[in-house]
């Protein structure tokens, strides 16, 4: 009943964290996206979205630095990279872990630490791109006054 409830929890984040990736692509000017708004939805996908994540983590970040530029404000050059690409990393760990029996313990307490480290970075990373979401928008609410 509790790993029930984790997983519910997880999954109700994840539907946040993946509608905030959206979001932060739509209230990127069209011709700075480098991604649709929609295809942040493909991380539902089983599988598909481990390769899907490192995609957009890329392309997110690029987005925000070409959103950034075109309004002559400073930005690093590559937002939100490192931290998407460590949680790109390191969260699918935790699922080698639960899948895969390893004979040597070592290993296995490797892999669990890897992805509680894991999960803190794309906690992290989820509170950066909200962030961003929150700037783009107001962006988009100065450009329409």
């Amino acid at each position: 009943m509790q790993e029930l409830t984790i997983n519910i929890i997880f999954l109700i984040l994840y539907i946040i964290f993946i509608s905030t990736i959206a979001d932060v692509l739509r209230y990127v000017r069209e011709e700075n996206r480098k991604a649709d708004p929609l295809s942040a939805w493909y991380l539902l996908i089983p599988i598909f979205n481990i390769i899907w994540f490192y995609i957009l983590v890329f392309k997110i970040s690029k987005a925000i630095h070409n959103e950034y530029i075109s309004r002559n404000l400073s930005i690093n050059k590559y937002p939100t990279l490192i931290l998407g690409l460590l949680s790109a990393i390191l969260v699918p760990l935790s699922i080698t872990s639960h899948l895969i029996d390893f004979d040597n313990y070592n290993i296995t307490i490797s892999l669990d630490n890897a992805s509680v480290i894991g999960r803190v970075i794309w906690l992290i990373y989820f509170a950066q791109l909200y962030q961003y979401k929150k700037k783009l928008k107001q962006f988009r609410i100065n450009d329409s006054q």
